[in-house]
């Protein structure tokens, strides 16, 4: 957590109140609970999408008419911090406050402020309600958008390209992210890329390990699988695992792959086939007319 408060005060939160209606920037709870698990689905999947978004806040002990009610019981700060982290891996950066005022008698009210977060952030794990269904969908974005929380579409994926190119630990040079930029707009023309990053579309891990051997055999005099595995940012113990089919890709592996081997940005999403004597015109045209020169 951070030690100085720059968004959170009583009086922003006044502020907040008084505009009355809820927007992509903040949204009215009466309150935030750790426990029931369908009450922390909920809150979590708001702060993923606050901070793919931008960051913003949760106006604690307001209805959604903006009604000041108070609430009920207060999040320790820390015990959130922990919780988040043990579900999706990661530390989200938020600053918790609680304030007593007097409204015909005490109230406690809040303002949970979610920073900005610099790479995509995702729960790697379905968080289901009582009837099995998911309240937060594994692997996928969540943004703010129309007031809610809710999956990006194509409209939203233009502004998290560059936070996907940053998943993980590896750090674009400006060349590749300039190159991102220039790309953005042809993302839209492929319907099944979409759909991924709308968590619709599904392709299994066998598929994903064909296409991953294919690159591996253009490549394999400049790469060991395991040199390639850490370009592409598998986990170390799990390198064999991606190349078997035994492993299921993050968007982070995808977008590496076609920007670091200049693959079109379909090529995991479209059935192009290879074989010795049949390259197609493109990038692997490319490269075998240098190996063969």
């Amino acid at each position: 957590m951070r030690s100085i408060y720059m968004y959170n005060s009583l009086e922003k939160f006044y502020e907040l109140v008084e505009k009355g209606t809820e927007n992509n920037r903040w949204d009215y709870k009466r309150d935030i609970q750790l426990n029931p698990n369908n009450s922390f689905a909920n809150l979590l999947k708001d702060i993923l999408a606050f901070a793919n978004s931008g960051g913003g806040w949760l106006v604690l002990g307001v209805e959604d008419n903006s009604e000041i009610l108070g609430v009920e019981k207060q999040v320790d700060p820390t015990s959130l911090g922990q919780k988040i982290q043990d579900i999706i891996g990661e530390q989200i950066m938020f600053d918790l406050n609680y304030y007593d005022i007097y409204i015909e008698s005490v109230k406690t009210v809040g303002l949970l402020y979610v920073y900005n977060s610099e790479k995509l952030l995702v729960s790697p794990v379905n968080l289901n309600n009582d009837k099995g269904r998911p309240i937060v969908n594994e692997n996928t974005i969540y943004y703010r958008r129309n007031a809610s929380s809710i999956k990006a579409n194509i409209d939203d994926l233009n502004s998290l390209i560059y936070k996907v190119s940053q998943l993980g630990k590896y750090e674009f040079k400006k060349e590749d992210i300039d190159l991102i930029k220039s790309k953005k707009s042809e993302y839209a023309f492929f319907k099944n890329e979409n759909a991924f990053f709308r968590g619709e579309f599904k392709f299994s891990a066998a598929t994903f390990a064909d296409k991953l051997n294919t690159i591996f055999t253009f490549y394999q005099s400049e790469y060991t699988k395991y040199e390639m595995g850490i370009l592409l940012g598998f986990e170390v113990n799990a390198i064999d695992d991606y190349f078997e089919g035994k492993r299921f890709p993050k968007l982070e592996h995808l977008l590496r792959a076609v920007e670091m081997f200049d693959l079109p940005h379909d090529y995991f999403f479209s059935n192009y086939n290879f074989d010795e004597k049949t390259v197609y015109t493109g990038t692997f045209n490319y490269i075998c007319n240098i190996r063969e020169n």
